[in-house]
């Protein structure tokens, strides 16, 4: 091989080389961007920090499976933590929709040797694709999409997955509650259909 093509390889091989580099830092800030904006809790804070951002919260062991302030004792010792949140101010933080108002536990944080790993609220809206927009404008393109079986124009499931860490909207429906505070009106339906938003790390849960 000649000296010029031996330059003009080499001119090839840096090209690609500063363009992969340049496009790695925005896809690692897309990946950070999932802990850090469903809230203002990135997965893996410490349960002392987030205590110390959120004093009304309710945290302890769960002594059944309904996650609510009643059923955490022990004010937070051990492995396996759980906490509540519930007062408005705070909710207002998590989400610019409406967040529905379950047992004094409208949003659910849970934390596996003292580190954020799973948060859980449900918006107060009726379907997906009414906030689907403003989650693509954060997150991007999902990962997986599932409609409806019985109606292709519902949208049942979102998923986003980056690195370990996977955030899904989720069609549900709740009822035969007594929704407290003013964040809904349930109380004038008989149920209410609901988005789930979850964030959790695989990775956190088993460290």
């Amino acid at each position: 091989m000649d000296f010029k093509k031996m330059v003009k390889l080499l001119g090839q091989f840096l090209v690609i080389t500063m363009a992969a580099v340049f496009f790695l830092p925005r896809f690692s800030a897309s990946a950070n961007e999932l802990n850090r904006k469903p809230a203002r809790d990135p997965l893996g804070e410490t349960l002392r920090h987030f205590r110390k951002r959120y004093p009304k919260a309710v945290c302890g062991r769960h002594t059944s499976l309904d996650i609510t302030p009643q059923t955490l004792v022990g004010a937070g010792i051990g492995d396996e933590v759980d906490c509540c949140l519930f007062d408005k101010d705070t909710l207002t933080e998590f989400s610019p929709f409406r967040i529905v108002n379950l047992d004094d536990c409208a949003v659910h944080a849970s934390f596996w040797r003292g580190k954020l790993f799973y948060l859980y609220y449900l918006l107060d809206v009726r379907s997906i694709q009414s906030v689907l927009f403003a989650f693509e404008k954060l997150y991007g393109t999902p990962s997986h999409m599932l409609k409806e079986p019985e109606d292709a124009t519902e949208l049942f499931s979102v998923n986003w997955y980056f690195h370990g860490t996977s955030m899904d909207l989720t069609l549900c429906r709740t009822g035969g509650q007594d929704l407290s505070g003013n964040f809904t009106h349930a109380r004038e339906e008989p149920w209410l259909q609901v988005v789930g938003v979850s964030v959790w790390n695989e990775n956190l849960a088993h460290s």
